[in-house]
């Protein structure tokens, strides 16, 4: 509701939503809405509507609060009862797939998610174990414990190794990769090459200090991997102080090359 004083302020006029309206129209019409904002959203013949709701109500925004009690179409419940038990028998599936299954749009999807609260949590990566390695794991950290509360900075002085192999294709993960444009310019990232290579590349930690890297053999054997304690790694060594490595334990990573009986010799 509008209220115009008059000038000699002993009455006020009162303004009707029509009244308004055709204000409103005459003074967006004036204002060339479109040809001052080129690079807006200009609206469609659909803002008739509008206009509409606000000779009927005398408001511009729609009360979203009349719908919360309207009853949804059996359809759509239908909808949402089969969108639901196929995310929780098959978790992973895509909401695509969902709104071809159930015949529905893809935004219904999302907003049946949204409403029961279900949320896309990526998948992470693990180490796969077997039974026998749970007790195995557990004696060594109960291990690493005593010996850490026997000698302070016990931890400090282990070092901790690990081998990686990096080949011509690396990790490409196209998940958040894109290329904004116009129009699709259908670009490429080329992988799987037919001439390959590989490194296979060592490295360790020690005291908060990087020890290497190293490129070992691309199939590491025991006696590679021994030669490499025995000739490289004290040049490796050279710049962490000598009371570290006089009381350093090496932590082997695993690997079947480092199961030799000779590794456990070395000091």
């Amino acid at each position: 509701m509008l209220i115009c004083w008059q000038s000699d302020k002993t009455m006020a006029h009162v303004y009707s939503n029509n009244e308004l309206v055709d204000m409103l129209l005459v003074y967006g019409e004036c204002r060339r809405y479109a040809q001052k904002f080129p690079r807006r959203f200009h609206p469609s013949a659909r803002f008739v509507y509008l206009t509409q709701r606000a000779r009927d109500t005398g408001k511009l925004q729609e009360n979203r609060g009349n719908h919360a009690g309207r009853a949804r179409p059996l359809r759509m419940m239908q909808a949402e009862e089969e969108i639901l038990d196929i995310v929780e028998e098959n978790p992973t599936t895509s909401t695509r797939k969902i709104s071809h299954q159930v015949n529905v749009s893809q935004s219904k999807v999302w907003q049946t998610f949204r409403e029961k609260q279900l949320y896309p949590f990526h998948i992470q990566r693990a180490h796969a174990l077997l039974p026998e390695d749970h007790p195995k794991r557990v004696q060594f950290c109960e291990w690493l414990l005593q010996q850490n509360n026997a000698s302070e900075n016990f931890t400090r002085r282990i070092l901790a190794t690990d081998e990686a192999t990096f080949t011509r294709n690396g990790i490409n993960n196209f998940h958040n990769t894109h290329i904004w444009a116009v129009e699709n310019r259908h670009e490429i990232r080329r992988t799987n090459f037919q001439q390959r290579f590989s490194l296979n590349v060592w490295a360790g930690i020690v005291a908060g200090k990087l020890v290497g890297p190293a490129i070992l053999p691309d199939r590491l054997t025991g006696l590679d991997y021994l030669h490499f304690l025995q000739n490289n790694l004290p040049e490796l060594l050279e710049e962490i102080p000598l009371h570290i490595c006089q009381n350093m334990w090496y932590l082997h990573d695993g690997a079947p090359p480092h199961f030799r009986c000779e590794m456990q010799s070395i000091n």
